[in-house]
């Protein structure tokens, strides 16, 4: 009977023992995965961490390097034109016209000015269209500056979609371990790391977009200038510069004196209503000064009747 009793506890002790070198077996790994995400690197300000399973770490690895033959140049395209123009409003209708026919659109539109006016413009024009869009937009007037800049963000783009991929393989190690947790501790914590792997995929998705749209429509600035006269950039002699010079001021003045003019005839029905305000305001002040010389008046008539 006591062989039979010592059987059992022994047999009960072997049991306790498997059991508890399994939960010891999650408990590490899950310890592993909590060091990896203790001991996280950071890089301007975005998560980057490793997971530590070799092969997630290899299949990465030669994705990245199965890509890398893949890679196209990206770059940031930026022309600058400044016009002058002698009609205003057909040149704006003109280019609005022809933007929505190379499927661009306008990003940024400002116009100021009464007789020269002045339109400042932000045009965002498909890359592969761009080229034809400015030959065709560059009849509108006279062309009196102009400059293209590019920028090259391939480095940036490539590494932020291998840190975007990155993170989606350590959101799906979290989801396999997340499955496996048995303790609340454990939960709270894959679970919380969760909510930050997420945050960062949707920022590094975010970035990537920006970056796809940038490279993917070229930024035109326009600056179109109502102009009387053209004038046309020539190696002209000092006598026909100043010939030309003192043309052009001469219109700018006659024009200073036509607006003028203009100002002063539009603005008759509010100077009728000022000049009646203002006689109004004469007459109310004579009257009362009239009204207090003759109260005056009659105070003085009454002394004088009460000393006699």
């Amino acid at each position: 009977m006591k062989t039979s009793m010592w059987i059992v506890v022994l047999a009960a002790s072997l049991c306790l023992t498997g059991c508890g070198a399994g939960t010891d077996k999650f408990s590490s790994a899950a310890d592993s995965v909590t060091n990896n995400m203790a001991t996280d690197s950071w890089d301007e300000g975005f998560l980057e961490y490793e997971v530590a399973d070799d092969a997630v770490e290899e299949e990465t690895a030669s994705t990245t390097q199965e890509s890398s033959q893949e890679y196209s140049q990206k770059l940031i395209r930026t022309y600058r034109y400044s016009f002058e123009t002698l009609d205003f409003d057909k040149s704006i209708s003109f280019i609005e016209k022809k933007v929505s026919e190379y499927d661009g659109y306008i990003e940024n539109s400002e116009t100021s000015g009464s007789s020269h006016r002045y339109a400042s413009l932000m045009l965002r024009i498909p890359q592969e269209r761009a080229d034809a869009f400015l030959s065709e937009v560059g009849s509108i007037g006279e062309i009196i500056y102009k400059s293209s800049s590019s920028e090259d963000i391939t480095l940036n783009y490539y590494d932020t979609a291998a840190k975007l991929e990155s993170l989606h393989t350590q959101h799906d190690r979290l989801l396999e371990l997340l499955e496996q947790a048995a303790s609340l501790e454990d939960i709270v914590v894959l679970e919380t790391k969760l909510t930050d792997v997420e945050y960062e995929i949707d920022r590094y998705a975010t970035m990537l977009r920006v970056y796809d749209n940038k490279v993917d429509y070229v930024t035109i600035h326009m600056d179109i200038n109502e102009v009387t006269q053209i004038q046309v950039v020539e190696d002209d002699s000092v006598w026909t510069q100043i010939k030309k010079g003192l043309a052009q001021n001469t219109m700018d003045v006659i024009d200073g004196f036509v607006g003028f003019f203009i100002l002063i005839v539009t603005g008759i029905p509010y100077f009728i209503v000022l000049g009646v305000f203002v006689l109004a305001v004469v007459l109310v002040i004579k009257k009362v000064r009239k009204a207090r010389k003759n109260k005056e008046e009659q105070e003085v008539k009454e002394i004088l009747q009460k000393k006699e």
